[in-house]
């Protein structure tokens, strides 16, 4: 329990210090959220990538630590819903829609990026 404590308190102030200096964009998909989110996704990809190598999900550390407290807390649902609805109020239905889509499509492929650069870096290691 005290390591999803304690990569829960470091994921969550690295999330807030990322999103309250990052400028910010009016862009759709460049959102803080949107960013934090998909770095996570990215991070979450090459541990899992660099698990499957070195069989440590299975490690305290890694599950716990790792994905469990850091990325669970540095990444974040509730403001991803909370800014969905938030486009549906102030654009329409149409654009929160198109914002799911984007953010879920740019996480999922952040997740494969994540796993294939670990892939790919495995050809360069000794």
């Amino acid at each position: 329990m005290i390591y999803t404590v304690a990569g829960g308190a470091i994921g969550t102030l690295l999330r807030f210090f990322l999103i309250y200096f990052m400028p910010k964009s009016s862009l759709l998909c460049l959102t803080p959220i949107t960013i934090v989110n998909s770095l996570g996704s990215f991070l979450l990809g090459v541990i899992i990538g660099l698990s499957e190598i070195y069989q440590g999900d299975s490690s305290v550390f890694v599950r716990y630590f790792l994905k469990l407290g850091f990325l669970g807390a540095f990444t974040t649902y509730s403001a991803f819903t909370q800014e969905s609805f938030s486009y549906e109020e102030h654009h329409g239905i149409q654009m929160m829609i198109i914002y799911i889509i984007l953010m879920i499509t740019l996480c999922m492929l952040s997740y494969f990026t994540g796993g294939l650069l670990v892939k790919w870096m495995r050809h360069f290691m000794i």
